[in-house]
């Protein structure tokens, strides 16, 4: 799936991977290949990546945002 990250001014992440796990305010969402569409808001925490079972890169989210899964292609706005 296809992934960004992107801060006020700037891009943070760009690329595939195969699970992204984010700090929403229901608890951790972990999204995987063909999640069904979600928009979901995000407080303070880690947004993890992952790539054949390896961290790829960790987000540290230091106040809210919010994230657009859409199939495999996912977008997150943090602060």
């Amino acid at each position: 799936m296809f992934i960004q990250i992107f801060a006020i001014d700037k891009e943070i992440f760009s690329g595939e991977a195969d699970s992204l796990t984010l700090p929403a305010y229901d608890g951790q969402i972990t999204v995987l290949n063909n999640h069904l569409p979600i928009i979901s808001l995000l407080k303070a925490g880690k947004i993890i990546i992952k790539k054949n079972n390896k961290v790829e890169k960790e987000v540290d989210v230091y106040k809210e945002g919010f994230a657009e899964v859409n199939f495999n292609k996912i977008i997150v706005l943090v602060e």
